[in-house]
């Protein structure tokens, strides 16, 4: 629960930080810092590989609503990419997350998609069974 808490602080700190367009990752340099060291600290530490369908629930949301981060820090790029493809959003057992990750990582393409041209063959080699109709 503590993990699902501050996962939903950091994104609700977007609130409190004015920003137009979504720019928090520039601008005031203090602010953006201390919000790229949080951003940098969630996708690193592994929260994730958490089981609980909350705590995956509030990463993917928190990424996708701070999806400015990943222009600027672009090497975290394919550990979030993972992420999206595998167990822990589209193929993850409960079928609401893998609803709402589905719409979550349209939006974050559909940002980041200026990134995206080195990741287009694993993205689709990892989405084509998914992608499969049987008659």
């Amino acid at each position: 629960m503590e993990v699902e808490v501050a996962i939903r602080l950091l994104y609700m700190l977007g609130e409190a930080l004015p920003a137009s367009q979504g720019a928090h990752f520039s601008g005031d340099g203090a602010k953006a810092s201390a919000l790229q060291d949080m951003m940098r600290m969630l996708v690193t530490c592994g929260v994730s590989e958490y089981q609980h369908t909350s705590v995956t629930l509030e990463f993917f949301e928190t990424v996708v609503r701070y999806d400015k981060f990943f222009i600027v820090e672009p090497q975290h790029i394919p550990n979030v990419l993972m992420a999206f493809l595998d167990h822990r959003g589209l193929r993850h057992s409960s079928p609401k997350v893998r609803s709402r990750v589905a719409y979550l990582f349209s939006r974050y393409v559909k940002t980041l998609h200026k990134h995206m041209n080195a990741f287009i063959e694993d993205i689709l080699s990892q989405l084509q069974d998914l992608l499969d109709l049987s008659p």
